[in-house]
């Protein structure tokens, strides 16, 4: 009888242990899962937050953005007018240093009555200056052209005729025309078309 009354109080002590053991199982199941929970709200009111000041300092940046697009389709309506400026410029400074060096470099007793450019040298190469006048003799004809050459704008110094005349009783004259191509001037080619070009060389 001793020996029974033994038996269930050591059965009820392991039954009432594994009892605590499995109430302190559920309570830290319990804690876990709040803590988990909790801190999973706490990441997610971190990442609104963010998102919030993100969001704010996008509302602030938001002129500077529309004045940004402003300038941008400025430069973008001003860029073509710009390189018509610049282009002009550059002709302008390249039409001075020619004229400049015709001018000084002219030998004496040569004359020049026509200055023209009206054509290209082919669809896209560069304008063709024409350069019209008289000289005392075909040697002055000559030593201009040669003069030509050292134009750093001027290339492919032709002579296109000379013809000789007559002044009067005394005096002899040639007639003469030159030619030269301006550097500078050449239309720009397309890469395609410069692709093409390389393909078939």
């Amino acid at each position: 009888m001793i020996n029974l009354i033994a038996n269930e109080r050591a059965q009820r002590r392991k039954q009432q242990g594994r009892t605590r053991i499995m109430g302190f199982l559920w309570l830290g199941m319990v804690v876990l899962a709040v803590g988990g929970y909790f801190s999973a709200a706490l990441f997610i009111a971190g990442i609104e937050s963010k998102t919030r000041a993100l969001d704010a300092e996008l509302q602030e940046l938001e002129p500077a953005r529309k004045q940004i697009a402003k300038l941008e389709g400025e430069i973008a309506r001003l860029t073509p007018q710009l390189a018509t400026l610049v282009a002009a410029q550059s002709d302008t400074g390249r039409w001075q240093r020619i004229l400049t060096h015709i001018s000084f470099n002219s030998p004496e007793f040569l004359w020049l009555h026509t200055i023209r450019t009206n054509e290209r040298a082919g669809s896209t190469g560069p304008y063709t200056l024409t350069l019209g006048g008289t000289a005392a003799s075909q040697q002055l004809v000559g030593e201009f052209m040669l003069r030509l050459n050292n134009c750093p704008d001027l290339e492919r110094i032709e002579l296109k005729f000379t013809q000789e005349k007559t002044l009067d009783a005394w005096t002899n004259a040639v007639d003469f025309e030159v030619s030269a191509l301006i550097k500078g001037t050449e239309l720009p080619v397309a890469n395609d078309k410069k692709e093409g070009a390389h393909e078939k060389s």
